[in-house]
């Protein structure tokens, strides 16, 4: 049945949210090919007009693409969050509700559509990037360079220890991400217990919980063993020469609280998925 709510919840947002990043991405277009002939034209077959005609047309344009991709990437998250808040909680939650079906394949029916379009809407936003101010020729070896250096890194093969703290960095991204989404799904989820403005009450309930949370981690880093190894950072140097503060090893700043910040947002998550299945099985509120 997961696989059939999937399906479903594709097809309900694919249409708009392609159009978003269908246009993105032709508005790129158009800009690299306006780059490419004006690049293409020697300097001295400019006017004076001309030229500042082009200035400022290329100022408008750059202008307008930056105003897309923030309204593209605030679009799709607004977009799913006010999808998934309908298709839970309005009048469309009536008939979701009959569905046989069980609150935890709601609730992931809804995340990994969310998770998908995020990821795509991330890709798309770098692609564009990389399509308007990259040259193809010029910059693919330089681009495969990079990773390779950095896939390096995350393997250590370079003979520092930098690639724990990369590692740990990524993952906290990663595990923010998923944090962020289960907090959405129970604020709306505590919204609907409103008997009346459940979106207001799911505005609050969201940035009432992060802002909280968010000063109990602090709390909870500023702890006396915790700071001492996250106050300062440092790495081991390439040459193997090892660091240490308040006999602390280099290495090892700063670890923690990446670790801790991991082992949160991953408690948290289920925290949250945990009592957004309770809300939607004994507390739901549809009127």
């Amino acid at each position: 049945m997961l696989k059939k709510l999937l399906k479903y919840e594709w097809k309900s947002v694919f249409l708009m949210l392609a159009m978003i990043h269908v246009i993105l991405l032709v508005y790129t277009l158009i800009g690299r090919i306006g780059l490419g002939f004006a690049t293409g034209v020697s300097g001295e077959t400019w006017s004076h007009s001309a030229a500042n005609v082009f200035g400022i047309s290329a100022a408008l344009y750059i202008l307008g693409y930056v105003l897309l991709m923030l309204a593209a990437a605030i679009a799709t998250f607004f977009y799913l969050a006010v999808r998934m808040q309908r298709s839970l909680f309005s009048d469309e939650g009536y008939l979701t509700h009959t569905l046989p079906v069980t609150p935890a394949k709601l609730i992931w029916s809804k995340v990994l559509i969310f998770w998908a379009w995020t990821i795509i809407d991330f890709i798309c936003l770098c692609l564009s990037v990389f399509l308007l101010f990259f040259s193809f020729r010029e910059t693919f070896p330089d681009f495969f360079k990079a990773v390779a250096e950095f896939l390096n890194i995350l393997a250590g093969s370079e003979g520092t220890e930098v690639h724990l703290m990369t590692i740990l960095t990524i993952l906290n991204f990663l595990t923010d991400g998923i944090y962020f989404t289960f907090l959405l799904i129970f604020s709306m989820c505590l919204g609907n217990l409103f008997n009346t403005h459940k979106v207001l009450g799911t505005v609050l309930s969201f940035f009432g919980l992060n802002i909280f949370l968010t000063i109990v981690q602090t709390l909870i880093l500023l702890i006396p063993g915790m700071s001492a190894l996250g106050s300062e950072t440092y790495v081991t140097s390439a040459s193997g020469l090892s660091v240490t503060v308040n006999g602390v090893p280099a290495s090892a700043q700063g670890v923690v609280p990446l670790i801790f910040s991991l082992v949160w947002s991953i408690v948290l998550s289920v925290l949250f998925f945990l009592g957004s299945r309770y809300l939607l099985s004994k507390k739901l509120n549809l009127e």
